[in-house]
């Protein structure tokens, strides 16, 4: 029983076909594994895309209710109903797509930008405290923390809407800004005042 157990072992191993037939399976194998990381890869990569491409537009609703909030403190020396939050922007920041697929730059740019918001909130719920107090006028060098912190956030924002942009196109995705986008914007801006 053990010579035949033996023999059949020296034949399987000596045999072409068998050892052809392993290659052939550990190939197979090899690139299965493979396709499948790439695939990962890919899948992640394209969720990174959407997750940036969302901050990104999120980001140009905020820079427009900075601007519409300086507005409204240059006109009027008040303003009350606006609300600075980013939740896209601090989901985005915790994604751990962002640190394996996002350039430093991006990171560092987009972490100031959330920052800059709390400060704005913060100043902005200080601002709304002080109208609670009742028959206390508002002079302008109440509103100059405010304005000073709406500024920074849109200025921020603006930074990183191009560093956003750059990124995208990086990924072949987002809108690119023409010409004609900048006219029609202008054009709105001017009719709404």
């Amino acid at each position: 029983m053990a010579n035949a157990v033996w023999w059949a072992l020296h034949t399987l191993l000596t045999a072409k076909e068998f050892w052809a037939g392993l290659a052939a399976t550990l190939f197979g194998v090899f690139i299965a594994f493979r396709l499948e990381r790439w695939w990962e890869r890919r899948r992640a990569r394209e969720q990174y895309a959407q997750a940036l491409n969302a901050v990104r537009y999120k980001s140009a609703s905020l820079f427009a209710r900075c601007t519409q909030a300086l507005e409204a403190i240059q006109a009027n020396g008040g303003i009350s109903s606006y609300e600075l939050e980013a939740p896209v922007l601090r989901a985005f920041l915790a994604n751990p797509l962002l640190q394996e697929y996002g350039p430093y730059r991006l990171s560092i740019l987009l972490g100031s930008v959330a920052a800059f918001v709390g400060a704005a909130r913060n100043s902005l719920d200080f601002f709304r405290r002080q109208l609670g107090l009742g028959g206390t006028p508002i002079l302008a060098v109440h509103l100059l923390p405010l304005t000073r912190h709406l500024t920074r956030l849109r200025t921020g924002i603006e930074h990183a809407q191009a560093l956003m942009d750059a990124e995208l196109h990086r990924l072949r995705r987002g809108v690119r800004k023409t010409p004609e986008d900048q006219q029609v914007i202008d054009n709105f801006t001017a009719a709404t005042k």
